[in-house]
């Protein structure tokens, strides 16, 4: 049993995996180590990694896991100017699109706190890609940076009208629709450079979008999940 444990600005996500099969996924605050540690404890696996933008717990030592970094061995090759500053969330997302669809030109899109899109040639390169705000940095952004304009409530987000009718409703549709467009226009100056590409989702938010494409387009939660389980069967094989 291998051990992969996400642990973000705010939560922490440990997906328990059979070889290459996920068993099963539990989620967790990040301040409620004890009862991420009972987890630990009870599931018992043979071998553990953690990718972590926050802090470092203390959980780390004691169960041998091991810390993900640019500096772990990799299937894939980063072409990347400054590695070093490259998020570890994004090296595993494309490490689970060389390992769910191989030797294929691969964008994904993963739609969180920021939204990245980022490239994975078919000869398993990492080309980089970009990031931009997420949909709860727009809204609260729009809330702290002006005078009058409300923190709307995420349920506005969830398919606002494109005409505004108020205030919020014009809010909600400025940064749903705004964003769709937004990702469908940059969907398709990437299929200008890669004809084949395969387009993967990802991410809390994706289930907020429509997505154009010319090519097929797939969904897959987990894919970041699945990247970490490649870099960890690798690095103990």
């Amino acid at each position: 049993m291998n051990c992969i444990i996400d642990r973000g600005n705010t939560k922490t996500k440990i997906y328990f995996f059979d070889s290459k099969t996920l068993n099963h996924a539990v989620h967790f605050r990040n301040d409620e180590n004890e009862l991420i540690e009972d987890c630990l404890e009870q599931n018992q696996f043979d071998y553990g990694i953690i990718s972590s933008s926050a802090d470092t717990p203390a959980y780390v030592e004691k169960y041998n896991l091991m810390r993900f970094s640019h500096q772990s061995k990799l299937p894939i090759k980063l072409n990347y100017r400054t590695p070093h500053t490259l998020g570890t969330d994004r090296i595993a997302l494309a490490v689970g699109a060389l390992e769910t669809y191989p030797e294929s030109n691969s964008l994904i899109i993963s739609l969180g706190t920021c939204i990245t899109m980022d490239i994975l040639n078919n000869k398993a390169v990492y080309e980089g890609g970009i990031i931009a705000p997420g949909i709860h940095m727009r809204r609260k952004a729009m809330h702290t940076q002006t005078a009058n304009l409300p923190l709307i409530d995420m349920k506005a987000l969830e398919n606002p009208p494109l005409i505004g009718k108020s205030t919020e409703e014009s809010m909600a549709s400025g940064i749903i629709h705004a964003t769709q467009a937004e990702i469908n226009g940059l969907i398709q100056r990437f299929e200008s450079i890669y004809n084949d590409l395969t387009v993967i989702l990802t991410g809390g938010d994706m289930d907020l979008f429509e997505f154009h494409a010319k090519n097929k387009i797939f969904a897959q939660p987990n894919l970041q999940a699945i990247g970490l389980n490649r870099i960890l069967i690798d690095h103990v094989s």
